[in-house]
């Protein structure tokens, strides 16, 4: 079904989605306890950026692309370069 191709696909992103922000992380704490006060700002900033992104990635765009996978139009294969051949 379309939903259970969405959370495998979610499923298989996890561990870049994490991958990527955990290193974006550890980042900010080199920069911030190595940095000045204008990279320790920066540094700061970018923790909040980080984690927010995170949280999107995580929650918000799970939510959307589940609700537009619903609907009739989500259901077209053709959007996701499914051919009629391919479907017979």
């Amino acid at each position: 079904s379309m939903r259970a191709a969405v959370a495998a696909g979610f499923d298989r992103a996890w561990t870049a989605i994490v991958d990527s922000n955990v290193t974006t992380l550890i980042t900010c704490a080199v920069l911030y306890f190595l940095g000045t006060s204008v990279i320790k700002s920066f540094a700061a900033l970018l923790f909040i950026g980080v984690v927010c992104s995170f949280f999107t990635a995580v929650t918000v765009s799970r939510w959307l692309v589940t609700m537009i996978a619903e609907t009739k139009v989500g259901q077209k294969l053709s959007l996701y370069g499914v051919s009629e051949d391919e479907l017979r």
